[in-house]
């Protein structure tokens, strides 16, 4: 009779796993984009140390990050370089976070191809963006604007608020206003009180995406 309990019990055990494992796969297949994008980034942590150890002061930012001194070296593969790369365990948590929240939903509504174009899109116009507006304000010779300019930046946060952007146009009409509204005060308060490069970029990012996302909106 115990024998017979056991073999039952694995067999459910069996099906609990084929159907975790199906639904996986189904999860992967709808968001390959998201999910390649947070398997990149895992892998960049384990190859830079990232995953375990804080590498802020390392030179991994300076070979890998963009900003106004990578234009100006003309290191354009930076752009892409600084995309999955993260600096410590809790920036990596964080963007894990924030592409799972913002990329995932809208990649699940609005389909791969879009969410690949918003994301790169944003992600490039908020770098591009702030290091430009870097560029004028570093001439300046005052505290920000020499911080700006002297920068570099890794993550995909930007890219990922983009998507927050786009992703207000799928909300209901009623939720759109107040949502817009909250992203957009959210961006404000840590553009004024934090006044990190990154806070900049999701500044440009956000209003960015929600552009491009409501052409995107009109065409569906």
């Amino acid at each position: 009779m115990m024998k017979r309990a056991s073999v039952t019990e694995n067999r459910l055990n069996g099906l609990v796993l084929v159907s975790y494992a199906s639904t996986l796969a189904g999860v992967i297949r709808r968001l390959p984009f998201t999910c390649g994008l947070l398997l990149a980034m895992l892998v960049a942590a384990i190859l830079t140390g990232a995953l375990t150890h804080d590498l802020t002061r390392s030179t991994s930012l300076a070979h890998l990050g963009f900003g106004l001194p990578a234009l100006e070296r003309r290191e354009f593969a930076t752009l892409l370089t600084s995309v999955v790369v993260a600096l410590s365990p809790r920036m990596l948590a964080i963007i894990a976070f924030y592409v799972t929240l913002f990329v995932a939903p809208y990649e699940w509504v609005a389909g791969t191809r879009r969410a690949a174009v918003i994301f790169l899109a944003t992600q490039a116009g908020g770098y591009l963006f702030t290091s430009l507006a870097a560029w004028p304000l570093g001439a300046l010779q005052f505290g920000w604007g020499t911080y700006l300019a002297s920068t570099r930046d890794v993550g995909a946060s930007a890219g990922a608020f983009g998507c927050a952007g786009a992703l207000l146009w799928y909300l209901p009409s009623g939720w759109r206003r107040p949502a817009t509204l909250a992203l957009a005060g959210y961006l404000a308060v840590l553009l004024l009180f934090n006044h990190h490069i990154w806070d900049v970029e999701h500044a440009i990012a956000a209003p960015l995406g929600f552009v491009l996302g409501a052409r995107f909106r009109e065409r569906s």
